[in-house]
């Protein structure tokens, strides 16, 4: 039997950054783009466009690289997060 380890990249910081976005996005209570954003400094990353601002996954992750850039890396991550959370919403509402 052969065993093939698959090697992830930078600290998992895109797996823990998936995992933390639908934590807030799942949990009963504000997601993180609802709740209230520390603005002592202009963010090195820009404003989030107009059109997704209202978008809680979008906004969840914007919020999550505010604090430490590059969580949720690839678009397979954010894919799933909003697969997850999309099925989520239909399954509850």
């Amino acid at each position: 039997m052969t065993s093939r380890a698959k090697s992830g990249s930078s600290a998992g910081i895109g797996r823990t950054g998936t995992f933390i976005a639908l934590s807030s996005l799942l949990l009963p209570t504000r997601p993180l783009s609802e709740a209230q954003a520390v603005t002592e400094f202009e963010s090195p990353l820009g404003p989030l466009p107009l059109s997704l601002r209202r978008e809680n996954v979008a906004a969840t992750v914007d919020q999550l690289r505010e604090w430490r850039g590059m969580l949720v890396q690839g678009p397979d991550q954010l894919r799933l997060i909003y697969e997850v959370a999309g099925g989520a919403i239909h399954t509850t509402s």
